[in-house]
């Protein structure tokens, strides 16, 4: 699971390199709020793919994950907050 996790969010990373270092100066809001989509996404396939009985800390290896990639050991998801981004329910 953690490394599913690192891995979806490693993605985003990738795949909007410009963005996300134009982004990262300005912190975790502004990365909350330009990347927003594309961690909805990262979370449902991640909630697809693990399953809830097996993990049942999944919610906070994604937020982990999250929060030390994509926001670069700053807090860009708290576990609360993880549901409101996305469709796919904890």
């Amino acid at each position: 699971a953690d490394r599913l996790a690192r891995t979806l969010v490693s993605d985003i990373i990738a795949y909007r390199r410009a963005q996300y270092d134009a982004v990262l100066p300005d912190g975790p809001d502004a990365i909350a709020r330009v990347f927003g989509e594309d961690i909805a996404l990262a979370r449902t396939n991640f909630y697809t793919q693990v399953d809830a009985q097996a993990v049942p800390d999944r919610e906070a290896t994604f937020v982990r994950a999250v929060n030390e990639l994509l926001g670069n050991h700053q807090r860009v998801l708290s576990p609360a907050g993880a549901a409101s981004i996305g469709s796919v329910s904890p």
